[in-house]
């Protein structure tokens, strides 16, 4: 027979329930048919010549949306550590947080001061996070509300705060350098005023006429300096080739901090290296 689509909510069909089902508007029935196939984490194509249930991969693993990642990590830091400890000293550290979610997240909705060090911009990005914040995005999942510092109901007249974002490369001579940091620190503004960030990631013009952006040009390494050392917890989601520096800081530093890994950019790092003597290539 032809196969029926039916839509059901991916939460229900992922962990056996769904936190909004209250708004969602996805059937929250499974079919009586074991021959599911998801597709597009909502649609279920039920398919009676088909008995093995799939659901879409790539390159072997599962496909699964990111768009709340950043909600997810902010309510892990919450349960972990709490929201004094987070608002310690200068707050909380996010490397390679260039798209800036998590930092306007804990800023805008818990009170607590995050700097990002990422040498992208996050301007335009952050333009959308503002208009979410005004229609109400973080606050539609009311089982999540004890998360949110603001009341929906405050939003309205609230005017949203850029996080703190110094646009440098996140390197052990950020923290290391105790002389020549004056020289260091200008170089390191020209690499970061140099970079682009491409569909292959950051790659450097040729070319870089133009002036030194003004939020580079006016960094202090005193400032930078002391947000580093005063900050009460370093994270990474997805900090791409800045993994291991987190990792180094931490524990020089005596720094609690939370890693969420992406590609492990085995090219640049070939010493790193298996029990057994086989180079790490993947998690």
């Amino acid at each position: 027979g032809e196969a029926v689509r039916v839509v059901v909510c991916k939460h229900l069909l992922r962990k056996g329930r769904c936190d909004y089902i209250q708004v969602c508007r996805f059937s929250h029935v499974i079919p009586n048919s074991t021959d599911l196939e998801v597709i597009n984490d909502a649609e279920v194509m039920i398919k009676p010549d088909n008995k093995t249930p799939s659901r879409r991969t790539y390159q072997g693993r599962k496909v699964v949306k990111k768009k709340f990642k950043a909600q997810i990590l902010r309510i892990f830091l919450l349960q972990t550590y709490g929201r004094e400890r987070l608002k310690q000293g200068s707050g909380v550290i996010d490397v390679a947080g260039g798209k800036s979610e998590l930092a306007f997240q804990l800023k805008n909705l818990n009170g607590i001061e995050c700097t990002i060090i990422d040498p992208r911009p996050s301007l335009e990005l952050l333009a959308q996070y503002h208009r979410r914040l005004k229609w109400g995005f973080y606050h539609r999942n009311e089982s999540k509300q004890m998360y949110n510092d603001v009341p929906k109901e405050a939003i309205a007249d609230m005017e949203p705060i850029n996080p703190n974002h110094v646009r440098l490369f996140f390197e052990p001579e950020l923290w290391r350098l105790k002389d020549r940091s004056e020289e260091y620190l200008e170089t390191s503004k020209m690499r970061s005023a140099a970079v682009r960030w491409t569909k292959k990631g950051l790659e450097t013009s040729i070319e870089n006429d133009e002036a030194m952006p003004q939020d580079i040009a006016n960094l202090r390494w005193d400032e930078i300096q002391h947000s580093l050392q005063h900050c009460s917890v370093i994270i990474g989601l997805h900090p791409d080739q800045a993994t291991e520096a987190i990792v180094d800081f931490a524990i020089e530093n005596q720094k609690p901090f939370v890693i969420v890994p992406c590609c492990t950019y085995s090219d640049l790092f070939p010493k790193r290296k298996f029990p057994d003597g086989r180079p790490v290539k993947k998690y």
